[in-house]
């Protein structure tokens, strides 16, 4: 896997060359560390991939199948980002296996909240001399407007057990 400013050097000096980009354009964006310059924020917060995607000429294949999220999360994924149309292709036993060697506060919620102490936070580059800023370890989650959905089905579930469990800080 290559980061997207290492592409530039082998496709100008490769022109004809054919090559293959994977990615999810629903995925989060390009985070920008300043907002100060308003062109380097238009460049830096624009992938590769949705460059490509607004051509209208490059052919794609959408996202069907996923292994990384549990099942839970993953629909609540497909409802509000992808029409319903992901599916889990971790089966239930192979997932069982890791969070079985995982001390998770509360087995039957898919979900823990790792709080991470504002020093494990480092530079990307070498040459930057600022100290990250500590950030606050809450997290705030919304749910679709309609109550009908799966996404507002699955987090109210979720958020009930959360009410309901033992268990009040991750």
């Amino acid at each position: 896997m290559l980061p997207e400013a290492v592409l530039i050097t082998p496709l100008s000096r490769f022109q004809n060359a054919c090559f293959t980009l994977i990615g999810d354009s629903k995925q989060l964006p390009p985070y920008v560390g300043t907002q100060a310059i308003p062109l380097a924020v238009e460049l830096c917060s624009q992938s590769a991939l949705d460059i490509a995607n607004r051509r209208g000429n490059t052919p794609t294949c959408p996202i069907q199948i996923v292994y990384r999220p549990h099942v839970n999360m993953m629909l609540l994924n497909s409802e509000v980002f992808y029409e319903g149309t992901l599916v889990c292709g971790t089966p239930p036993e192979h997932r069982m296996a890791v969070l079985q060697r995982m001390r998770m506060p509360n087995p039957s919620i898919p979900v823990a909240f790792v709080d991470v102490p504002s020093g494990a936070i480092q530079p990307v580059t070498r040459s930057s001399k600022m100290k990250p800023k500590p950030e606050p370890s809450t997290s705030s989650f919304a749910t679709s407007s309609s109550r009908d959905s799966t996404a507002a089905r699955l987090w109210s579930s979720l958020s009930t057990r959360t009410r309901s469990s033992s268990v009040n800080n991750f």
